[in-house]
C-alpha cells in the first residue's frame, strides 16, 4: 500500500505494521505504521485507517508521566521505581 504526499513530493510505502491502534473522534480505528519515502528513503510514523485484528493493542493515553530524567536520560537510581510503577499499572489494567 502506498500513501502519496503531493505537498512535499514524497511517495510513502508501508515498511512495518504495528499491533497498536487508536480510535479517531468518529470511532474509526487507526493503526501505527512506519512508512518510507521511495525517493529520499525518509522514515515516518503514520496513523492510517485500518481494521481491527485479533491481537491488536489499543493505545491508552495518560496525563501522568512517571519518567524521571536527568540530562534527557532516565536516571539509573529511579529505574527500579519506574519498573515497579509500570508493574503496578499493568496489574491494575488487568483487573
Amino acid at each position: 500500500m502506498e500513501v502519496k504526499c503531493k505537498v512535499f513530493g514524497h511517495q510513502w510505502k508501508i515498511k512495518k505494521r504495528s499491533n497498536v491502534i487508536q480510535y479517531d473522534d468518529m470511532g474509526y480505528p487507526l493503526r501505527l505504521f512506519i512508512c518510507e519515502c521511495k525517493h529520499c528513503m525518509k522514515l515516518e510514523q503514520m496513523w492510517i485507517d485500518t481494521e481491527e485484528c485479533k491481537n491488536d493493542v489499543v493505545l491508552q493515553w495518560s496525563d501522568y508521566i512517571p519518567i524521571m530524567l536527568k540530562d534527557g536520560k532516565v536516571c539509573s537510581e529511579y529505574r527500579n521505581e519506574l519498573n515497579e510503577w509500570i508493574k503496578k499499572r499493568m496489574a491494575e489494567s488487568e483487573e
